[in-house]
């Protein structure tokens, strides 16, 4: 369009060589809008690609997330049956006196 714009310059406005020359640099310009529209539209499809396959991942991870939780959640209560709360409060006194024990013979 630059080449175009200095030869409308030298020309004389209004002669056919002139009025060429514009409507060669306008059909230019319509062109260069459109491939820019176009790669606009493609910048924004790709974007909504990546954004649907983020989210597509994310989903997944969140799957795989649950179901980990639910095997942590089915083992912590597998082993809460195996522990007895009366023999932990025990062993939690005796280790209490034992200390108390150990800090009146420092």
């Amino acid at each position: 369009i630059r080449p175009l714009r200095e030869r409308m310059k030298r020309m004389r406005p209004g002669s056919s060589a002139y009025n060429a020359t514009r409507s060669r640099a306008l059909r230019l310009l319509k062109q260069r809008k459109m491939y820019e529209k176009q790669r606009d539209k493609l910048m924004a499809q790709a974007f909504n690609m990546e954004q649907a396959s983020f989210t597509t991942q994310t989903l997944r991870d969140t799957v795989i997330t649950v179901d980990a939780m639910k095997e942590a959640s089915k083992t912590i209560k597998a082993q809460f049956k195996d522990i007895d709360i009366g023999e932990v409060e025990d062993i939690h006194d005796d280790m209490a006196d034992l200390m108390y024990d150990a800090d009146e013979i420092q």
